[in-house]
């Protein structure tokens, strides 16, 4: 058990001296062997990237990248032990830069679009043992991304290929070795759609064209659903934006429910999984935004419950969290404003979970879905007399508490858009300001179950080993996921774990070692068998 005492937080580093904010946010940043990468913007005004392991001595400067002014760091990513991500210069624009957490060894990768124009590369996904990203070229005309492969060095960075372009905002989906693309091609006349690539220029096509000709259907949040299937929400002229199933072919894509009938939009998003079914919210034009469900089916696409009970949202915005087998989310209500609801699936258990700022008036307004940690969920809240500060919770009423009151009084020392709360070694940090140092880096005591990753006993058993393809995976950890590797030791895929099977349709036969990961880092290794 952990205590349910809340240590006082501290400041890491006034980066920024003074009143003037170091950082707004720790949503773009990355962690790597126990150190975060993250933009900040020192005395200078200089915005560049920094890291740290948590302790004040360790938060530096990674290297200053463009001298006397900022090279704006961001779209950071962890690919075979370095870090990528995109840096902009005077003498190259925005480009892929490789560190491998020394200044020596932080430089540009490589000037995708030569001389001072910028190819902007983000979206980064690894698949197969590459690492797949978008940036435009001088034949994308600008604004247009298209799919480029890497192994890690110049030489091996090339454009995949530039038969269809992504305009941004939708990322990289990767299901059973392909990737998902929303992406549009002037040679076929099509908008934005779904694609597909294999990591080949001739395994690159397109899936369906649900909106034919030049419109676009917009394909957008694509999430997993069972072992070979994703749902996703896309727009039509006959359905407005609705949800979608694909197993990844053109006659296994189809519309899975029109919620919203009609032309009108049900705009499904949020996408959660939990005991096998996704929850997320939607607008079914009679109840308002509410909390829905889905098996995958027709029929298992419903309304879990009309939180207001009557026509109004009862859901603005933000993720929906998953902490001890339940659901948390931002839930609506006339009588108690914008509050912290909790649904384990079920209607006449979807409940208002505790109203922090009592009465009308709104606690919250936005959770988002990482900051799940160990066995508590941390989120900023409003109690209506300290401001916007930094809560947690371990699911029940008596713990959920103001971590503490950094601004005293009424004041904000937590932004209510600054969700964002990282684990990091034996602490957790976010962004606060305590009205002297400006928006700055704070640090908590990580709870006990997550200060060591050996706390965290994995009980898994994978069945049958032998297989010929799927292994069913029986295990005690709610969100498993695992890497694998060949006999070569070569890495070879990875995912979260789906409905508790491990699929490997896709590689030949022989010995692979399975790296099974607990939420909270725990690791177990287990030696698997695939025959054909």
């Amino acid at each position: 058990m952990c205590s349910t005492a809340i240590a006082q937080p501290k400041l890491l580093k006034d980066i920024y001296a003074g009143k003037p904010a170091g950082l707004y946010t720790l949503l773009n940043t990355v962690e790597k062997s126990g150190t975060l990468y993250f933009a900040a913007m020192d005395t200078a005004m200089n915005v560049e990237v920094w890291t740290t392991d948590g302790t004040t001595a360790n938060t530096t400067l990674l290297k200053d990248l463009q001298t006397g002014g900022s090279s704006s760091p961001g779209n950071f990513y962890v690919f075979n032990g370095n870090v990528y991500f995109s840096v902009m210069t005077t003498a190259n624009g925005t480009e892929l830069f490789k560190s491998d957490g020394t200044a020596a060894g932080t430089a540009m990768l490589k000037d995708i679009w030569t001389g001072t124009t910028s190819s902007y590369p983000k979206e980064f996904t690894e698949m197969n043992g590459s690492l797949y990203f978008m940036a435009e070229n001088p034949d994308s005309g600008g604004y247009h991304h298209v799919l480029y492969k890497s192994d890690g060095t110049a030489a091996g960075t090339s454009i995949l290929t530039n038969k269809a372009w992504n305009i941004g905002g939708s990322g990289l989906f990767k299901m059973n070795n392909k990737l998902y693309i929303n992406a549009k091609s002037s040679s076929l006349n099509t908008g934005l759609e779904l694609w597909e690539c294999d990591g080949t220029d001739a395994g690159t096509s397109l899936v369906i064209d649900l909106l034919s000709g030049s419109g676009s259907s917009n394909p957008e949040y694509l999430t997993k659903i069972g072992t070979n299937k994703f749902v996703f929400s896309a727009s039509t002229t006959a359905t407005g934006y609705e949800l979608y199933i694909s197993d990844g072919t053109t006659t296994g894509t189809t519309l899975l429910k029109d919620i919203n009938p009609g032309t009108a939009n049900s705009y499904p998003y949020g996408f959660k999984e939990l005991n096998g079914k996704l929850y997320f919210f939607a607008n079914d034009g009679t109840n308002g935004r509410e909390l829905w469900v889905t098996d995958g089916t027709p029929a298992g696409t419903n309304m879990v419950a009309n939180i207001d009970g009557g026509a109004g949202n009862g859901n603005t915005d933000g993720a929906i969290c998953v902490l001890n087998n339940k659901l948390y989310f931002a839930g609506k209500t006339t009588t108690s404003g914008t509050e912290l609801w909790v649904s384990d699936g079920t209607a006449a258990n979807t409940v208002l979970f505790k109203d922090i700022n009592p009465g009308a008036a709104n606690s919250i307004t936005s959770l988002y879905a990482d900051n799940v940690i160990g066995n508590k969920l941390y989120f900023a809240a409003n109690n209506g007399t300290n401001g916007y500060e930094a809560w947690e919770t371990d699911g029940t009423i008596a713990n959920t508490k103001m971590i503490y009151d950094i601004k005293t009084g009424l004041g904000d020392g937590v932004q209510s858009t600054e969700y964002k709360f990282v684990k990091l070694n034996n602490k957790i940090l976010f962004v606060a300001d305590n009205d002297t140092t400006g928006n700055e880096i704070w640090t908590i005591d990580a709870p006990v179950s997550v200060k060591n990753t050996t706390t965290q006993a994995l009980a898994v058993s994978i069945y049958p080993n032998p297989s010929t393809g799927v292994f069913n995976v029986a295990t005690n950890i709610a969100d498993l996921s695992y890497r694998i590797y060949n006999s070569l030791g070569q890495f070879v895929e990875n995912e979260a774990i789906s409905k508790n099977q491990i699929a490997l349709y896709n590689q030949p036969a022989g010995i692979y070692t399975v790296e099974l990961i607990g939420t909270e880092g725990a690791r177990q290794y287990q030696k698997i068998q695939l025959t054909k």
